[in-house]
């Protein structure tokens, strides 16, 4: 099967891995959101028969969210090359389907982020007749925010330095009812002014980047709930290989730190080096450095610097790091910055050593 996987992005970080396809069957190619890649919204990959979910002509499904409720009036779709069945869930988040020839189907919710298929179904004729179904949605685990708002950065953006401002639509979750469009400011910023709870789609684009001219755009799930940890969100967003990706900044505010100069090295979440990472030094004025780690991860700067400057460290397939730099010459210039990127399940960090 072939397949994106793993989320250092809030994507795959692209990594398309390959395994021995099981030679009986499969189901026909099918647009996915990587379930555990939050930024990918538009990957293919092949399901085999073998791993499908066995049931009869007759079963159900029930849809919760990600919070283990569930979800009530969604619209979901059983499709094979010769069937389109439908059903609503109900207050308990139940849907059934009734009287399916054999065959293999595809289960989807009608609105979700892309056009994946959430379960790959095998219709026995002499199947179980008590089969429920489970299933998760949205496909993707949402961002939890108090209110639909926050700060949206396009591919390789540099702090202080205005953006295109992007085109945003919003969706109610099961109804896929547009409720609202805004545009970003230049620098990314974003207000729906909308707080009530339940779950939203935001459509982003598409929009153009000078770098290739080619339009990028995607959907992201967006869960409002009154007791998030963060009121608003921050994310990086990424062009890929399978659409659209991003980087969720939200619990990784920028830190301070203190040096005499500036160099050090760049390591990944296990510690190994990571070289061609990009090293941004930003002041107001603009860009006053950029820099990239060496084959073992290391970088210096050979400019003379005092002040206080955004700094970024980034490399595909990591979390971004951001942190505000205070550059004093008198400080012992043998210190070095000793920085580590994250993953989606970490901040990244720095230390002065």
């Amino acid at each position: 099967m072939a397949y994106l996987a793993s989320r250092p992005w809030g994507i795959a970080r692209s990594a398309l891995l390959w395994h021995a396809p099981d030679v009986r069957a499969f189901v026909f190619p099918a647009l996915v959101l990587c379930g555990s890649a939050p930024g990918c919204l538009a990957c293919v990959y092949l399901v085999s028969q073998s791993q499908a979910i066995h049931v009869g002509p007759t079963f159900r499904v029930k849809v919760d969210d990600h919070g283990g409720r569930a979800v009530r009036g969604l619209p979901l779709a059983v499709k094979s090359d010769t069937a389109n069945r439908k059903a609503v869930t109900d207050e308990d988040g139940f849907a059934a389907f009734h009287d399916l020839s054999p065959g293999l189907y595809s289960l989807s919710a009608e609105q979700d982020v892309g056009g994946q298929t959430g379960k790959v179904l095998e219709v026995q004729s002499d199947g179980p007749g008590d089969v429920t179904v489970p299933m998760a949605w949205p496909t993707t685990t949402p961002v939890v925010v108090r209110s639909l708002k926050g700060i949206l950065h396009v591919p390789n953006y540099v702090p202080g330095q205005p953006g295109p401002e992007l085109p945003l639509g919003l969706l109610v979750g099961a109804s896929g009812q547009k409720v609202a469009a805004v545009h970003t400011n230049s620098a990314g910023d974003f207000d729906f002014g909308i707080t009530a709870p339940g779950i939203y789609f935001l459509n982003i684009g598409p929009f153009t980047l000078h770098r290739d001219g080619n339009p990028i755009g995607g959907r992201i799930a967006v869960s409002v709930e009154p007791d998030a940890p963060a009121d608003q969100f921050e994310l990086e967003l990424a062009p890929t290989d399978c659409g659209l990706s991003y980087i969720d900044l939200t619990p990784c505010p920028p830190a301070e730190l203190h040096i005499g100069e500036l160099r050090g090295r760049v390591t990944g979440p296990v510690g190994h080096s990571i070289p061609d990472a990009e090293i941004l030094l930003v002041d107001p004025s603009g860009m006053v450095e950029r820099l990239s780690s060496d084959r073992s991860g290391e970088f210096s700067s050979k400019q003379d610097l005092a002040g206080s400057y955004d700094l970024l460290v980034r490399r595909f397939g990591f979390q971004t790091y951001r942190g505000r730099v205070f550059v004093a010459p008198e400080l012992p210039p043998s210190a070095a910055l000793d920085i580590q990127l994250g993953d989606a399940r970490s901040c990244g960090s720095a230390r002065v050593q």
